[in-house]
């Protein structure tokens, strides 16, 4: 399994393969329903009503899938590299998708970009309709007596969603050196 998640109900959860295969489970129903999908899954996520779904493929490619009647909603949405962290904002107008290397807000419905941001994001979340959390982790070198030395450093960033996406602040988690993690 290369992601899985549950909906915001609790009735179900989806599970995606290596192979593409995408498998929602009900707690009620026997039988999964299956979405194929060209290549490997890297991310999925239902909508906040869990009327749809979120996948997000390594060939930089974001799909919402409404799951009844079974079919995509919009064009794709696609990264230079594949999206590691996809999620749907409240209100189902948004979508934020970061691939390691970007953060991007997406129009839900028309696949427009809205904004990106280039940083090291690796997680997006909507905190209700004004701001986007995301989590970061990287690695810098740096200088430790005259020997060069990887860095690793993780910090959350909330961004405002009003005013074109000014950043809200940023609160470092920690900085460790790598043979210390």
């Amino acid at each position: 399994i290369t992601a899985s998640a549950w909906d915001p109900i609790g009735m179900r959860v989806v599970t995606a393969s290596p192979s593409g295969d995408v498998k929602i489970y009900g707690l009620i129903d026997a039988d999964p329903e299956t979405i194929q999908c060209d290549g490997r899954v890297i991310s999925v996520a239902f909508s906040p009503d869990s009327r749809q779904l979120l996948i997000a493929s390594d060939d930089g490619s974001t799909h919402i899938w409404q799951i009844l009647p079974g079919q995509t909603t919009s064009e794709p949405m696609f990264h230079a590299k594949p999206a590691q962290s996809v999620t749907l904002s409240h209100d189902g107008d948004q979508l934020a998708t970061c691939d390691g290397v970007s953060l991007r807000l997406w129009n839900r419905h028309t696949s427009e970009l809205l904004w990106k941001q280039q940083s090291a994001y690796a997680h997006a979340a909507f905190l209700s309709g004004e701001y986007i959390v995301t989590a970061t982790n990287n690695i810098d070198n740096t200088m430790k007596d005259g020997e060069s030395v990887e860095v690793r450093s993780a910090a959350v960033e909330v961004w405002s969603m009003d005013g074109g996406n000014q950043h809200a602040g940023r609160l470092m988690i920690g900085t460790a050196p790598i043979t210390e993690l």
